[in-house]
């Protein structure tokens, strides 16, 4: 590799180039740019580079490598251009501002004119091929190799990360059968539900005698240290109220505390995976020191009209399950639709096979990741605490980001091919449907989302909705209740 490699395009960061986080759920990702943005002035053409395409290679993750030779002339022609402008600016010792030498200049300067050259040529070159090939890049170029030598052709190898040309045909997403399971509320689901409600509105009572039990709380100082005896402070809790220690503490700390009394202590070693310096995944253990201070008895409050009124308002326990069952039908048949609608953009998916682009994965590898974070910090619990396993919860994400990219590329061809659009009347009347749910004024909504400059995030929304609709209605769902 020499030392112009590198040198001429930027290189692509996870995440550049990619859709704003505000249009991550819309299926219309918005175009680069460069493709979306027309010239206010007529500016003059920039002048083609000639070039010829030595080799083709195609990579992973929707990517193209394309080697290129381009004429010394070319090369030559610019550096010449580079030397005179660089001429009335750079400062030479021995020699007057302006009057250093050229050949001295190109010797001074040589690698950085180089950069600079390959900075013009490069992307000169990727727009020819893309408009040749009918190709929309979905992140930025990234040159891997040069090759410039005195009164030979310029050679360099460029990576181009395109969105695919897509075929879908209306057989691809109509008329497919798709069966989907819905579970059928019985009177066990609503006495489950309400029991559920009934130990959420229990009430904890210090227990001054016996041992720890499946069902109590407990107050704990926790402190964990690594192989190295490094506190581990994300971990680190003093007098941490602990509602449901079972489902929070790993299993081998919690498997400890049980048949424990107030005030004792016990230690236990935790493993779990992490990746070495060079990178491989190796299993090391966390040494966990847990104090119990005090353990809480949970008290469950009488299931009779009087609950119901302390927890809805409702004037008689019957009222309070009538609203459960009717609540859990609702939510069932809304879990059924949306299971519908994913198995239906899976089977178009399974059609109509294509590489994802890689940097669209990636970016929303990166989102599906930093929602489950903040869900963890909602709940007050360190993620070492969940993800035990690094590289297989890393390898999920991918997968699942694969699958939202080519649903959101498939969704976007299909939208084109129906020609779905939202009209201003039916924003409008969208805003004024959102607006009466505030009880707020339709300008005073419409003017809030335009401030926010998320307006057309709302109008593409509205597209999703159309084309989710269009799709429950265009196949055949069966819907079977199970136990």
């Amino acid at each position: 590799m020499t030392e112009e490699q590198n040198a001429g395009t930027k290189e692509q960061k996870p995440g550049e180039g990619s859709p704003s986080e505000d249009a991550l759920p819309n299926p219309v990702p918005p175009e680069t740019e460069e493709a979306s943005r027309a010239p206010k002035d007529a500016e003059k053409p920039e002048e083609k580079v000639v070039f010829e395409i030595m080799e083709t290679k195609t990579k992973p993750g929707s990517v193209c490598e394309y080697k290129v030779s381009v004429p010394w002339e070319e090369f030559d022609k610019r550096l010449a251009k580079t030397v005179k402008d660089l001429k009335k600016t750079v400062v030479i010792e021995g020699f007057r501002k302006g009057k250093a030498p050229d050949r001295l200049i190109k010797i001074r300067y040589r690698k950085e004119m180089k950069q600079d050259i390959l900075n013009e040529i490069a992307p000169n070159v990727v727009t020819q091929i893309l408009e040749k090939e009918g190709k929309t890049n979905s992140a930025d170029p990234v040159l891997i190799d040069s090759k410039v030598e005195e009164e030979k052709a310029l050679e360099f190898s460029i990576d181009v990360e395109t969105f695919p040309q897509l075929e879908i045909g209306k057989s691809d997403y109509t008329g497919m059968d798709i069966t989907v399971k819905k579970a059928k509320i019985t009177d066990d689901t609503v006495k489950n539900t309400l029991e559920s409600i009934q130990k959420n509105n229990a009430v904890y009572q210090p227990k001054e005698e016996g041992c720890v039990e499946e069902e109590d709380g407990l107050v704990l100082h926790i402190s964990v240290t690594d192989e190295q005896g490094i506190d581990v402070k994300d971990l680190r809790k003093k007098d941490e109220f602990i509602q449901y220690p079972k489902a929070i503490l790993p299993k081998e700390v919690w498997s400890e505390l049980v048949g424990k009394e107030k005030g004792s202590t016990i230690e236990v070693e935790v493993p779990r995976e992490e990746k070495n310096i060079k990178g491989e995944v190796i299993s090391v253990k966390d040494k966990w020191k847990v104090d119990i201070v005090e353990i809480k008895k949970s008290v469950l409050p009488e299931l009779d009209d009087e609950f119901a009124r302390d927890v809805g308002k409702f004037d008689s326990l019957e009222d309070l399950k009538k609203k459960i069952q009717s609540d859990l039908v609702e939510h069932e048949e809304t879990k059924a639709k949306q299971a519908a609608y994913d198995a239906i953009l899976e089977k178009i998916v399974e059609k109509r096979p294509f590489e994802a682009p890689a940097s669209l994965v990636e970016y929303y590898q990166r989102g599906l990741i930093r929602n489950d974070l903040e869900q963890f910090k909602q709940w007050g619990i360190p993620p070492q605490q969940i993800i035990r396993e690094e590289e297989k919860y890393l390898d999920k994400k991918k997968k699942d980001a694969v699958l939202s990219v080519k649903t959101m590329l498939l969704l976007r061809e299909i939208i084109k091919a129906e020609k779905m659009e939202v009209s201003d009347e039916e924003l409008n009347a969208e805003i004024g449907k959102l607006a009466e749910k505030e009880g707020r004024k339709a300008l005073a909504v419409r003017a809030k989302l335009e401030a926010e400059k998320k307006l057309e995030s709302f109008r593409d929304s509205l597209i999703s909705e159309k084309v989710k609709n269009f799709l429950m209605e265009k196949n055949n769902i069966q819907y079977e209740e199970v136990e």
